[in-house]
Protein backbone atom coordinates (compact mmCIF):
# COMPACT_ATOMS: atom_id res chain seq x y z
CA UNK A 1 0.00 0.00 0.00
CA UNK A 2 1.34 3.67 -1.12
CA UNK A 3 1.37 6.27 2.13
CA UNK A 4 1.25 9.48 0.57
CA UNK A 5 3.94 11.95 2.20
CA UNK A 6 2.47 15.08 4.19
CA UNK A 7 2.53 17.18 6.61
CA UNK A 8 -0.60 15.54 7.54
CA UNK A 9 -0.61 12.10 7.83
CA UNK A 10 0.45 9.68 11.00
CA UNK A 11 3.15 7.52 9.62
CA UNK A 12 3.79 4.09 10.40
CA UNK A 13 6.35 3.78 13.35
CA UNK A 14 10.14 4.79 12.29
CA UNK A 15 8.73 6.01 8.81
CA UNK A 16 8.53 10.08 10.34
CA UNK A 17 12.18 10.08 10.68
CA UNK A 18 12.76 9.05 7.10
CA UNK A 19 10.22 11.76 6.16
CA UNK A 20 12.20 14.37 8.44
CA UNK A 21 15.64 13.21 6.64
CA UNK A 22 14.35 13.48 3.32
CA UNK A 23 12.70 16.72 3.71
CA UNK A 24 16.50 17.95 4.66
CA UNK A 25 17.23 17.38 1.03
CA UNK A 26 14.85 19.79 -0.47
CA UNK A 27 17.24 22.46 -2.47
CA UNK A 28 19.98 19.85 -3.01
CA UNK A 29 21.51 18.03 -5.61
CA UNK A 30 23.01 14.39 -5.97
CA UNK A 31 26.41 14.37 -7.88
CA UNK A 32 28.71 11.28 -9.23
CA UNK A 33 32.18 11.93 -8.64
CA UNK A 34 34.95 10.87 -11.20
CA UNK A 35 36.26 8.03 -8.29
CA UNK A 36 32.42 6.85 -7.95
CA UNK A 37 31.83 8.08 -5.13
CA UNK A 38 27.93 9.46 -4.76
CA UNK A 39 26.84 12.27 -2.56
CA UNK A 40 24.65 15.23 -2.09
CA UNK A 41 25.22 18.94 -1.67
CA UNK A 42 24.23 22.42 -2.81
CA UNK A 43 22.03 22.95 -6.81
CA UNK A 44 25.25 25.50 -7.02
CA UNK A 45 27.49 22.66 -7.50
CA UNK A 46 29.07 22.23 -10.99
CA UNK A 47 31.03 20.15 -13.34
CA UNK A 48 34.93 20.84 -12.28
CA UNK A 49 34.20 21.24 -8.26
CA UNK A 50 35.97 19.51 -5.94
CA UNK A 51 34.83 17.55 -2.71
CA UNK A 52 37.41 17.32 -0.14
CA UNK A 53 37.38 16.45 3.38
CA UNK A 54 39.26 18.93 5.81
CA UNK A 55 41.27 18.22 8.53
CA UNK A 56 39.40 18.17 11.54
CA UNK A 57 36.41 18.22 10.20
CA UNK A 58 33.22 16.10 10.81
CA UNK A 59 31.59 16.50 6.92
CA UNK A 60 33.12 16.91 3.36
CA UNK A 61 33.01 20.30 1.81
CA UNK A 62 33.35 21.06 -1.71
CA UNK A 63 35.28 23.74 -3.56
CA UNK A 64 35.65 25.87 -7.01
CA UNK A 65 39.01 26.12 -7.75
CA UNK A 66 39.62 29.70 -8.73
CA UNK A 67 43.60 29.59 -9.75
CA UNK A 68 46.79 28.32 -9.64
CA UNK A 69 49.73 30.06 -8.51
CA UNK A 70 52.93 28.34 -8.09
CA UNK A 71 52.28 25.43 -5.80
CA UNK A 72 49.31 26.38 -3.80
CA UNK A 73 45.98 26.28 -5.54
CA UNK A 74 42.75 28.27 -4.81
CA UNK A 75 39.16 27.90 -4.46
CA UNK A 76 36.17 29.17 -2.98
CA UNK A 77 34.52 27.48 -0.05
CA UNK A 78 30.93 26.70 -1.62
CA UNK A 79 29.55 24.72 1.80
CA UNK A 80 29.01 21.90 3.35
CA UNK A 81 28.46 18.51 0.83
CA UNK A 82 27.60 14.70 2.10
CA UNK A 83 29.59 12.06 -0.11
CA UNK A 84 28.72 8.64 0.78
CA UNK A 85 32.46 6.32 1.37
CA UNK A 86 34.98 9.41 2.57
CA UNK A 87 33.21 10.71 5.73
CA UNK A 88 34.50 8.40 8.05
CA UNK A 89 37.97 8.68 7.42
CA UNK A 90 38.34 6.16 4.24
CA UNK A 91 39.89 8.76 2.36
CA UNK A 92 42.97 8.16 4.76
CA UNK A 93 42.92 4.63 5.08
CA UNK A 94 43.22 4.87 1.63
CA UNK A 95 46.61 6.63 1.16
CA UNK A 96 44.90 10.16 -0.03
CA UNK A 97 47.59 12.46 -0.26
CA UNK A 98 47.33 15.97 1.93
CA UNK A 99 47.57 19.32 -0.16
CA UNK A 100 47.84 22.66 0.83
CA UNK A 101 45.40 25.11 -0.67
CA UNK A 102 44.17 28.79 -0.06
CA UNK A 103 40.11 29.28 0.55
CA UNK A 104 39.60 32.82 -0.64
Amino acid sequence: MLILCDNTHNYPPGASSYVKSMNKMEGMRLYLMREGYVGMGSMMLRAGDVVIMLIGASVSSAIRPLARAGRVSQFTLLGDVYCNGIMDGELIRGGILFEIINLV
